[in-house]
């Protein structure tokens, strides 16, 4: 999945505001463009940190000297992104890099107009850039350039670090763009120049989020096609015949019996057709009253339920085991802490309690700074840690509620088919085996049903918790180490 960007170039301080009220919904990062910044200043970003703290912000500043100076009041005021020049100094595009270490946030190196760019990205990379922009200016496009070329180029380089993309990208060329190696897909024209800004931006979103775009179909469908397996299941199971018992044949006298020419049409009779059973789910649906229908209804829903959880948790539980695997190659090789959370996916858990202990270490500062740095850490990566054992605990609620319940509901839907087929019974005032067992059999099969439904939910509650408790020791086993670098790289 890539990252959408969305470039604020307006001069006009409230129509940039009015602008990024509309598209924010719609965009990952918000990015205050160099002439905006220029001419607005400081407060615009301010303004906007505030009104949009669900987006990431970038300040194209485009830094060419000083770099440490000019970035620090940006990354205070909000900044999660800050630019610097490719072609600037290597000592000016390492100060912009500390100070974003500095704040927990993130340098960007722009390529515009460097000759070497491959040259270039390595050195960057090397120093610690956190994001490389491949970026073709309004003057090269005016001139016909494209990023394409570049994109390709940096991407090829395999330096783990992250792509950003910008020059004339479009809803149609986003793909292209995505598939070529960018994380980070920038849209400035596209956007606010289309009759619907929110529309365009949406569009161009989805495409490069597209990546889990299948998944989240069949998740969305997961639910009906669980009830079409379950209901299939159920009359599949209920609903067969009983094998017709053979009828005891009489020996006939010997001048009864029948020429042989005559046996030909009665061997060529088929076997009557297995009839539907009259006392199977569909007799119990078709004769049953709203109570019945209404309880069958109730564990068709549970079972869905119940295997949606197991299906769904079981593929993130396998997502995060690799996401464990993920952590522990790549974050603790990293050159600093911040360079370790990159390399990790926006999805990981493991990622979000890296940056909530980088957030905790820089947030050590006021009245906070007055409680033990130990402490503080220890306590931040702690409610992290919780936010995502709850994280993966949510959904077993629903198994455990499925599992103890359902065989009480069908034996309800039993009790009370029997009370019916008893009134029935008695008011007919006949009593034999097979008045009998027809009604009581078919409101056994709510019983059945409640222990078929209930069954899978315990065995996956169950499963699912084992599961659960191995991700857990990754996760702590993280956070403890995660914990004792930032003891050991404070200077408190």
């Amino acid at each position: 999945m890539a990252l959408t960007q969305m470039a604020l170039d307006s001069l006009d301080f409230d129509a940039t505001v009015a602008l990024a009220t509309t598209v924010a919904p719609h965009v990952d990062i918000l990015e205050i463009g160099t002439p905006c910044i220029k001419h607005n200043g400081i407060k615009l970003l301010e303004t906007l940190r505030a009104k949009f703290p669900n987006n990431k912000i970038l300040v194209d500043l485009k830094t060419a000297d000083a770099g440490f100076y000019e970035a620090e009041p940006f990354f205070k005021a909000g900044a999660d992104i800050v630019t610097v020049l490719g072609i600037s100094d290597i000592g000016t595009i390492k100060g912009v890099i500390d100070v974003a270490n500095k704040y927990g946030k993130k340098a960007q190196v722009d390529l515009i107009n460097v000759a070497d760019k491959a040259a270039v990205t390595k050195a960057v990379a090397a120093a610690g850039a956190h994001i490389i922009g491949v970026h073709t200016g309004l003057d090269q496009q005016a001139a016909g350039q494209t990023p394409f070329a570049d994109l390709a180029l940096v991407a090829g380089l395999n330096l783990g670090v992250e792509i950003s993309v910008a020059g004339g990208v479009k809803a149609a060329t986003t793909q292209q763009v995505k598939d070529a190696g960018a994380t980070i897909i920038v849209a400035g024209a596209a956007i606010y120049g289309a009759a619907d800004p929110a529309a365009a931006a949406a569009e161009i979103t989805a495409i490069a989020h597209g990546g889990s775009a299948s998944a989240g179909g069949v998740k969305k469908f997961l639910p009906w096609i669980i009830a079409a397996v379950v209901l299939f299941a159920l009359f599949s199971m209920f609903n067969k015949a009983p094998a017709p018992a053979e009828a005891p044949v009489e020996a006939a006298p010997a001048a009864e019996v029948a020429p042989a020419p005559e046996a030909a049409p009665a061997a060529d009779a088929a076997a009557p057709a297995a009839e539907e059973n009259p006392y199977g789910l569909s007799a119990l649906w078709n004769q049953g009253d709203i109570v019945a229908k209404g309880t069958l209804l109730i564990l068709v829903l549970m079972s869905m339920g119940s295997w949606y959880v197991i299906i769904t948790k079981y593929f993130e539980q396998s997502k995060a085991a690799k996401f464990a695997a993920a952590a522990k190659d790549n974050f603790w090789t990293a050159a600093s802490l911040r360079q370790g959370a990159d390399a990790l996916s926006e999805e990981s858990p493991f990622r979000f309690i890296a940056e909530k202990g980088l957030e905790s270490a820089n947030k050590h500062t006021g009245l906070l700074g007055a409680v033990d740095f130990n402490t503080w850490t220890t306590q931040s990566i702690q409610r992290a840690i919780g936010n995502v054992q709850s994280r993966m605990q949510d959904g077993l609620a629903v198994l455990a509620t499925v599992g103890s319940t359902s065989p009480f509901v069908g034996l309800f839907g039993t009790v009370w088919g029997i009370y019916n087929a008893l009134v029935k019974i008695g008011m007919s005032g006949q009593a034999s085996i097979d008045k009998v067992a027809g009604p009581v059999g078919e409101s056994l099969i709510m019983t059945a049903i409640g222990l078929a439904v209930a069954v899978p939910a315990v065995l996956g509650y169950n499963w699912l918790v084992r599961r659960n408790k191995a991700v857990m020791e990754d996760v702590n086993a993280f956070g403890s180490d995660l914990h004792s670098v930032l003891l050991a790289s404070s200077n408190k």
